[in-house]
């Protein structure tokens, strides 16, 4: 792993929780280079722990932190041109925009392990269908010719029951 950068350092003693370990890290920007207010320009790290992946810059008058646990990740896209790299990590909600250009080096790493663990530990479960809305699928299956009318009265009559 290369030399650990300041705010890579200054992450590690402000906001690593316990159990948490830096996995890797990568040197970059998030927001864009003439934007303003949260399109600002921020120079930092893009953090990959065990738990979350994260953006950090700490300068003397000010702190950018921007963080999303793994398990809340829906997809990772990468964008590469002349050197140029970006990263986007997507939420249901949101996303952080990560962009570099030290490359395939450290960034790919870092894609590989958060796309491997997006969505996995402590995914929220969706909820169990209820019976009537199990029963009105049913209905639709039989009337399209799919369940016999059998069928669908002993599956009914289980429904009914759980009711």
């Amino acid at each position: 792993m290369a030399a650990e950068p300041s705010d890579v350092r200054k992450f590690r003693e402000n906001k690593l929780e316990g159990g948490e370990e830096i996995q890797a890290f990568c040197g970059g920007w998030v927001g864009e280079m003439l934007g303003n207010g949260d399109k600002s320009l921020h120079n930092g790290a893009l953090i990959l722990t065990n738990k979350r992946i994260a953006f950090y810059c700490k300068a003397f008058f000010k702190e950018v932190f921007e963080q999303i646990p793994l398990d809340r990740i829906t997809s990772v896209e990468t964008k590469s041109l002349l050197g140029h790299h970006q990263a986007t990590f997507h939420t249901s909600h949101n996303a952080l925009v990560f962009k570099c250009l030290a490359g395939g080096a450290q960034l790919d790493p870092i894609v590989k392990a958060t796309q491997n663990a997006a969505g996995k530990p402590g995914k929220a479960e969706t909820a169990p269908e209820s019976p009537l809305d199990t029963l009105k699928k049913l209905s639709e299956l039989r009337d399209a010719g799919l369940l016999s009318e059998e069928e669908f009265a002993g599956k009914k009559a289980e429904l009914l029951a759980r009711i």
